[in-house]
């Protein structure tokens, strides 16, 4: 196995170098350094330490002692990630386990003495008068009368043992007698918000601040419930009357930290936060928000210790567990992971949020069939989790040997169901709209760097041009340089996160949307929801997912003709398929996150100088299980010598699984090549003489990207589109000979151009200018885009039912000519 291991020099985050330090490090003896190293550190000067023990570990990288005297220096200037990162680089050079853990002690020691180190806020402003003393709900209820104070032990009974409906009415009652006794109201008001009565339970409570305005459970209560239900701009002034009652306390920092984490002001949110640990240390609560907050920052190493702590304080947190699961997952430790949520299963087993954790967890180590029993064991329990529902379809269409009539029947079930909750709108037809654009919707969670957009953004461009006016609905609130961009091309920019799926809708419908894209599908950040409530008269998925959204509301679903040839699929869609010439633009220049990237040069075929082929996979390990290796393996047994480059690898364990999977096939570890995951993974392609696609669910990105790197990809192409889409990237740039039907088939063209290295040289010479030229007929893919826009639009102004679309390029005319309407 080659696996490189990152130089010590390349850790992140390393503290300065100091003027002032007295020692030259490249003038002293690895063994003097590390000595003088040793003393500065242990007389409380790490920063002056460290440039020496850099010194003696990249002279002696071998000692254990080298690496954890540098953790050690980097964990007293307060560096956790780049302490952290160091325990990745011990692992690959393969010390022992009693190091590696010793490591991860010293560094949680440190992260957990972090989390104390903070001036609390309320020390640089002081607090009002008598806001360290603002009266609490036990003071109203000392001076309730006889009569009122037995309802509201009454009352207090009944909400411990859960008769809610009891404690209700015991509430009410009491309201009858003393129409504003604080108690009543702050508990009735969280009665009504789990009963969804939003706006009952803020009225009731904006009466008992206007009461008792010096009652600071009250504000503090509302601004929960705002925020919860997604009313952050009301949210904001209870906070800060809450806050302004009692600076100090510990629940109204937390609040308050929760209303700035939900403005993205993550400065002022943390801050906030901890406070409200300095408050009160034994807070597991404000623990939880604290970590989740780093863990955003990815400030990994810090998070894991607030959570640990969350848990040793409160050990049924299985939020905390989740979040700490979800780390270990990032980190390439599954095995870890699936441990967390094990434990916090074994406490709520019914808990819907961590069987979906649990899911991704086996799903993106390519255990696929151990995905879709976590996914069944969360819905058995909590059948209305929408994620759950998503996540098992998206995992199900990666399973070998699914009929399509199983994957068809799973995807139209859920979209009934979602159906079934909601009300369509209703739209009449008027023909004589049929003449002019219609309006187009864009809905997403991908608005950014994401390959969602480069694939999307050229082709948006162009039909702005064409004179389309196009709304976007984002999804989620992520913002870059490429939302910027896109928001310039936007006759309108709505974000949509947080509102409710009604108001959603009615926002699309008071627009004027004549046609709403679903570019999403069943992946994250979607909003089917929406689209059951049928807010635009026509309502199109595309590109996000490769398969049926299972809705009937969804009227049809673009993709690429030479993909899928008429007659192929149809039955698999619950939407009418929409056939283009060219329905995608990849963008490589933009996915590589800035314009001005240099895209690497191409390099000869490395067989030619290696005296061997070298295979590879860049997909994703999610796409890769047993079944996918074994017929890889099959293709490299067909062709002796041959090696096998897997990129994409988060950590030692991930590696593992693959050596194990390729073993299991018959293929020794010496013939495998393991590369991390990088954003310079472009690079990787140089080591490659070709790339073998997985199965059921083919390459898109990364067979674009290899095409245009010189890389050519042998797929094995299904009778489902999510197995198909690779195919028209070979197709545009004449690679058919890299399509197979059969595993046979497979394994004979594996074969062959293993034994036709010079046409193999050739191919990959003239490739990126093939791709270069193929993506680049945008404006033939908006020209059909157009045309099909128009041919939807048109069938729902004349009273037509959805009915499949085909597009040729015969049917569009030259570059210029316009469709006629």
């Amino acid at each position: 196995m080659d696996q490189a291991p990152l130089s010590p020099a390349q850790a992140d985050h390393l503290p300065p170098l100091l003027s002032e330090a007295a020692v030259d490090p490249a003038s002293v003896a690895p063994e003097e350094a590390a000595r003088l190293g040793r003393a500065l550190l242990d007389s409380g000067e790490p920063t002056l330490a460290f440039p020496l023990l850099l010194r003696a570990l990249e002279a002696e990288p071998g000692i254990a002692e080298r690496w954890l005297a540098i953790q050690e220096a980097l964990i007293a200037t307060g560096m956790f990630d780049g302490a952290h990162k160091l325990i990745g680089q011990v692992q690959q050079l393969g010390f022992e386990a009693e190091v590696i853990e010793e490591m991860r002690r010293r560094l949680l020691a440190g992260t957990t003495a972090s989390l104390s180190r903070m001036t609390p806020l309320a020390a640089s402003s002081p607090a009002p008068a008598g806001a360290a003393s603002a009266p609490g709900l036990a003071g109203s209820a000392a001076k309730a009368s006889p009569q009122v104070a037995a309802k509201l032990l009454r009352a207090r009974k009944a909400m411990a043992s859960g008769r809610t409906a009891d404690a209700e009415a015991e509430f009410r009652a009491i309201l009858k007698i003393e129409p504003y006794q604080a108690e009543a109201i702050n508990s009735l008001s969280g009665l009504l918000r789990v009963q969804d009565r939003v706006d009952d339970a803020v009225a009731l409570l904006r009466q008992g601040i206007a009461a008792h305005p010096g009652l600071v459970a009250l504000p503090l209560n509302l601004a929960r419930i705002l925020i919860d239900a997604g009313r952050h701009d009301e949210a904001e002034r209870d906070c800060r009357t809450a806050l302004a009652l009692a600076p100090a306390a510990s629940n109204t920092n937390l609040v308050m930290g929760q209303f700035f984490a939900l403005q993205r002001q993550d400065v002022l949110a943390e801050r906030h936060f901890r406070t409200a640990v300095q408050a009160d240390p034994d807070s597991a609560e404000a623990l939880v928000h604290l970590g989740k907050l780093l863990q955003r920052g990815n400030r990994q190493a810090e998070a894991e210790a607030a959570f640990r702590r969350a848990i040793a304080l409160k050990s049924d947190r299985t939020d905390a567990y989740r979040q700490l699961a979800d780390l270990y997952a990032k980190w390439g430790v599954p095995a870890e992971a699936e441990a967390w949520l094990r434990k916090a299963l074994a406490i709520d087993p019914r808990n819907g949020p961590l069987w979906l954790t649990l899911t991704h967890v086996h799903f993106n180590i390519g255990q696929v069939e151990e995905a879709l029993k976590s996914a069944r064991a969360g819905l058995a329990v909590e059948a209305g989790n929408t994620a759950l529902h998503n996540v098992h379809l998206f995992t199900l269409l990666h399973a070998p040997g699914r009929s399509t009539a199983e994957v068809f029947a799973a995807h139209r079930a859920f979209g009934r169901r979602l159906e079934a909750e909601a009300k369509p709108m209703r739209h009449r037809p008027d023909a004589a709209a049929a003449v002019r654009r219609p309006r187009i919707g864009l809905v997403s969670g991908d608005f950014a760097e994401h390959v969602v957009s480069a694939w999307f953004l050229p082709l948006w461009e162009k039909l702005q041009q064409r004179g389309y006016e196009i709304h976007a609905y984002a999804t989620s609130d992520r913002d870059d340089q490429v939302t910027q961009r896109l928001r310039g091309f936007a006759a309108g920019w709505r974000v949509i996160r947080g509102l409710a799926d009604d108001a959603a809708a009615k926002r699309i419908r008071e627009d004027g949307i004549d046609i709403l894209v679903d570019l999403a599908g069943h992946t994250n950040h979607n909003r089917l929801g929406i689209f059951a409530r049928k807010p635009a008269p026509v309502q199109v998925s595309y590109l996000g997912y490769p398969a049926t959204t299972g809705m009937s509301r969804m009227d049809y679903y673009a993709l690429c003709g030479g993909a899928v040839p008429e007659g192929l699929c149809d039955e698999q869609f619950t939407e009418k398929l929409v056939r283009l010439p060219r329905a995608y633009m990849f963008d490589l220049q933009r996915f590589t996150a800035s314009e001005a990237s240099v895209i690497p040069e191409v390099r000869p075929l490395p067989a030619l100088t290696n005296g061997h082929i070298t295979f590879g996979s860049f997909n994703r390990i999610s796409k890769s299980d047993q079944s996918v290796v074994d017929l890889w393996a099959r293709a490299m047994h067909a062709v002796p010598n041959s090696h096998f480059l897997v990129a994409g690898m988060k950590g030692v364990e991930m590696v593992a699984t693959m050596i194990a999977r390729f073993a299991k096939a018959g293929i020794p570890e010496d013939r495998l090549m393991f590369r991390r995951h990088s954003p310079d993974y472009l690079q990787y392609h140089h080591e490659v003489d070709m790339l073998l696609d997985s199965f059921p669910y083919a390459g898109g990105t990364t067979t674009s990207i290899a095409l245009r790197m010189g890389v050519p990809v042998l797929a094995l192409a299904g009778d489902t589109y999510v197995s198909r889409s690779g195919i028209v990237l070979t197709h545009h740039v004449g690679l058919e000979g890299f399509v197979a039907t059969t595993p046979e088939e497979f394994v004979a063209r594996a074969a062959h151009w293993s034994d036709n290295l010079q046409e193999l040289a050739a191919i990959r010479a003239r490739l990126p200018g093939q791709m270069d030229a193929a993506m680049r007929q945008s404006d033939l893919a908006a020209r059909g885009f157009d045309a099909a826009f128009r041919a939807m639009w048109r069938r729902f102004c004349e009273g037509q039912a959805p009915a499949a679309i085909t597009i040729t390029p015969e049917q569009l005319g030259g570059p210029g000519e316009e469709m006629p309407t």
